[in-house]
Formats: structure tokens, C-alpha cells, sequence
């Protein structure tokens, strides 16, 4: 479901109105306006996590253990105690997970933690493109941000995503790459860090919506980071066009606050063809 011009208008005028009728924000207002009710029309929030909350908060039972991503359980694959669900480099995070085995946990630590920190670190310390912020997202980062997603997501939409998680744990990233060249990373920024750190998950209400199926979110220092869960069977049957996917709402399902900027649209990061990956390898230039 779009939003109506009448709809956008409205709630336009009422970002105007909170920032005390000061001009000069008008096309942001309104793109705002139009982005947040695209989310709101179109998605119920079905996970909500402070990641600095005051305990820790476990996902997953301690009970017949089983990892998400190579779907093998105790004594098959060991288990250690529970294991952030994001990464220490994205800041410390008091939500842990049971579903993660030691073998992929510490494949992830070796091929996508560095290149999502690499990524994600200039926004949130408040770097934007032009400024050292990168303006696109590797593939390995953005498998990151999947892989974060796919341990909050709850076990009853599981079944939809597992062709998700067998693609995160492959640490061949270039292997079929090009046929995700149309992802896309929504990072929304704010001058002033956000009051705590949390990551939230959404899912389409109407299935004939031209949306993606689930989005995940996650709020860290100055940045939010949006990303659609890719190979969902959800989505499959959708027609027409490319599902668009709303920018960045900030908190999920909330208003952005009066000055607050829409945000950056990062495209995947394009991919080393094999012959040159061969040449890289080689020394050579391509």
C-alpha cells in the first residue's frame, strides 16, 4: 500500500509545526513524511532488542542446541556459552544468542565481522560519504547485517529464510554475487548519538504489498542501518517490478525527529569478476 499525496500531506505539515513552523525543510519533510508512512502502511514490528540493557537478554533455549546456519546440533557441532548476537566491534551488546556454534561463530569472526566494522564504524562515529563514510556496502558486510538479522529473527519465519542462512555462511562471497547487485543499504544519521543502542525486525502485513517480505534494523552510536532479508520465499510470488523497500524509519514503525536527515542509499559494492579475481591474485592489473 503507497501512501496518499493526501496522507504525506498531512503528516508533512506536521513535521513542519514541530520544528516551530521554521522554512527551509520543506522537500525534506515531505520525502520523510512519504518514507515513514510506506513503512507504517506496510509492516508490524515482530522483534524489538535494546542491545545495552542493564542484564543480558538470551535468545534461544539451552535445550538440545542447534546453529541456525549449518542446522547441525550437540554433539555434532560444540557449543560454548552464548555468543553476542552483534558483533563487539558494533559495540558492546547485552543480547546473546544460543543458536550459534563455535565453528560458524568463528567463521563469521574471520569473513564478514571485519569488512561490517570496516563498513559500519565511519557512520557510526558520524562520517558521511565524501567525509571517509563508504558510499557502497561489500557484499561481506552486508552479509553481516543479514547474519544479525537472522539470529533475532523469531523461529516461526525461519522456515521462509533458509536459503538466507546457508548464503551468509558461505564465505564465498563473489559466488553468484551479481545476482544481488539490486540490495541496497539504507543508513540513516543523526547528529547526536541515539540514547541506546537496539535492533528491531519487520514484517509485511499484505502480502500482495510490493514490499520486501522482512526488514531488519539495527540503531548504533549516530548511524541506523536498514537491510531487506534476501532469498525469503515470501517474496517470491510478488509481481511486477522490484519490492521497494521504504528508507530508513528511525525508530522502526516511529517518526524522525524534526532536522534529522532521510539518510544514504548504499548500493552493493560491485563484484570481482573470476578473471579478476585470477589477475588480483597474480599481481596484475584489470
Amino acid at each position: 500500500m503507497f501512501p496518499s499525496l493526501d496522507q504525506i500531506e498531512r503528516l508533512a505539515y506536521d513535521r513542519w509545526e514541530e520544528r516551530g513552523y521554521a522554512h527551509g525543510h520543506d522537500a525534506e519533510d515531505w520525502l520523510a513524511a512519504e518514507q515513514d508512512l510506506l513503512f507504517t502502511l506496510n509492516y508490524e514490528v515482530i522483534a524489538r532488542y535494546r542491545l545495552d540493557g542493564i542484564a543480558p537478554e538470551v535468545i534461544g533455549s539451552s535445550r538440545n542446541r542447534r546453529c541456525r546456519f549449518c542446522e547441525q546440533g550437540a554433539p555434532r557441532a560444540s557449543f560454548s556459552a552464548p555468543g553476542p548476537v552483534v558483533p563487539e566491534c558494533l559495540g558492546a551488546s547485552t543480547l546473546l544468542t544460543m543458536d550459534e556454534c563455535d565453528d560458524c561463530r568463528a567463521l563469521f569472526l574471520e569473513s564478514i565481522e571485519p569488512a561490517l566494522e570496516r563498513f559500519a564504524t565511519p557512520w557510526r562515529t558520524g562520517q558521511f560519504p565524501g567525509e571517509g563514510a563508504p558510499a557502497s556496502i561489500p557484499i561481506a558486510a552486508y552479509k553481516g547485517l543479514v547474519k544479525l538479522a537472522l539470529l533475532a529473527l523469531p523461529e516461526t519465519e525461519l522456515p521462509y529464510v533458509e536459503d538466507a542462512l546457508e548464503w551468509v555462511g558461505n564465505p564465498d562471497h563473489d559466488l553468484d554475487g551479481r545476482a544481488f547487485q539490486s540490495l541496497t543499504c539504507h543508513v540513516g544519521f543523526c547528529s547526536n548519538p541515539a540514547p541506546f543502542a537496539s535492533m528491531a525486525l519487520a514484517r509485511r502485513i499484505d502480502d500482495e504489498a510490493a514490499v520486501p517480505y522482512l526488514l531488519g534494523f539495527l540503531v548504533t552510536g549516530r548511524a541506523t542501518f536498514q537491510i531487506q532479508i534476501p532469498l525469503c520465499v515470501r517474496d517470491e510470488d510478488l509481481d511486477g517490478p522490484d519490492p521497494v523497500m521504504p528508507q530508513v524509519a528511525n525508530p522502526p514503525g516511529g517518526r524522525r525527529r524534526p532536522g534529522e536527515r532521510v539518510g544514504v542509499v548504499c548500493p552493493l559494492a560491485p563484484v570481482a569478476t573470476r578473471q579478476g579475481r585470477r589477475a588480483m591474485a597474480n599481481g596484475l592489473p584489470w
